[in-house]
């Protein structure tokens, strides 16, 4: 029997009336909380699949990064890429149609910006460039993605060029 007094996560002596068996539980002790993990970042999703992207971007913005996209496509992204600045960004490798990220990994790669990729595929290009590059195997958790855009290297939380988006 634990002991009640002791345990923190127990926050009730008793149960209240008309209940028996009631132990309240503090989430907030169990479940991690990214609030500011990634706060005032700008992070780019790149995501074919409107519920992995709506998902991504929830917990991106759940860790406190400002979600530019989600984009299904390269042409959104490299739009986005001119007219924002990004800390990072989170790419899926196959967007639908045979077209892939990896132009877009390449112009984040000459500007500078870290990026990952988040991917159900297990195989990426043979260029050694893509291969070195973080990877997220799907299905991911929230846990995973928070910490592996945490450990991109993101320099400041301003943006590389200091400045917000451009209106479009």
């Amino acid at each position: 029997m634990p002991d009640r007094a002791a345990d923190p996560l127990i926050a009730e002596q008793r149960p209240p009336a008309g209940l028996t068996n009631c132990v309240h539980v503090d989430l907030g002790a169990i479940v991690p909380v990214f609030g500011s993990a990634l706060a005032g970042y700008r992070i780019l999703v790149v995501e074919d699949e409107y519920l992995i992207a709506s998902q991504v971007k929830g917990w991106l913005l759940a860790a406190g990064a400002e979600v530019i996209g989600p984009v299904p496509s390269v042409d959104q992204a490299l739009d986005l890429i001119e007219d924002c600045c990004l800390d990072a960004a989170v790419l899926d490798v196959n967007l639908g149609d045979g077209e892939t990220a990896y132009p877009i990994a390449d112009k984040l790669g000459s500007l500078g910006v870290p990026y990952l990729f988040a991917t159900g595929d297990v195989q990426l290009a043979d260029t050694s460039v893509y291969r070195q590059r973080p990877r997220l195997e799907k299905p991911f958790a929230e846990a995973a993605l928070v910490k592996a855009v945490t450990q991109l290297g993101c320099t400041s939380p301003v943006g590389l060029c200091g400045q917000a988006c451009r209106p479009p």
